[in-house]
């Protein structure tokens, strides 16, 4: 009895091995010919290589119509208050240039000028710390406008030329046929 048992399932594991080899080889072949057909159908070789390109943002950035007009805007926003920054500048350093001059005995009665003049310097510091803080406020919404700008004009220009892929930042060599940045520059140019 022992050995039918035996016999028995030395015959089940031949034929499960045997059927495991077959399913593998058909399944081999498959795979292999699907490769063939993918790789040398008529569309795939007939199809065109992707058309890629770089772009430098941080030059559109910079040199874009848009930006130079924002920092325009920038600089009439903010030449008031620079300029009166810069006339208390000029007052302190008077006043303080008059206590300079004088002598011990002269300086006396005058400390409340002292006194006005570091008040003077604290307020100036805190109107140059505003200025400051105002100034990069505003520059930083502008320039995101300009950034959001000049990315949405990428992707235009990529659509309306037929890239397949645009690349930035990260790229460590770019051919010059593959830079499309004065190209992106003359249709930021066109736009308003």
């Amino acid at each position: 009895m022992n050995c039918l048992f035996g016999i028995a399932i030395r015959y089940t594991e031949r034929q499960i091995s045997h059927s495991g080899a077959t399913v593998l080889r058909h399944w081999l072949t498959g795979l292999l010919l699907t490769l063939f057909v993918a790789l040398f159908s008529p569309v795939v070789l007939a199809a065109a290589p992707p058309l890629l390109g770089f772009v430098d943002i941080a030059y559109l950035i910079d040199n874009s119509p848009q930006s130079l007009q924002a920092r325009e805007r920038l600089e009439q926003e903010f030449m008031p208050r620079q300029q009166e920054l810069a006339e208390l500048r000029e007052e302190r350093l008077r006043s303080e240039a008059q206590l300079n001059e004088m002598n011990e005995e002269e300086k006396e009665p005058l400390q409340r000028s002292e006194r006005n003049l570091r008040a003077m310097e604290r307020r100036l510091q805190r109107m140059e710390q505003a200025f400051r803080e105002d100034l990069n406020i505003k520059r930083n919404t502008e320039l995101k406008k300009v950034r959001d700008h000049v990315l949405e004009s990428v992707t235009i220009f990529a659509r309306q030329e037929g890239f397949d892929l645009i690349l930035t930042d990260g790229v460590l060599f770019a051919s010059t046929s593959m830079d499309v940045t004065q190209r992106v520059l003359e249709l930021l140019r066109k736009q308003p």
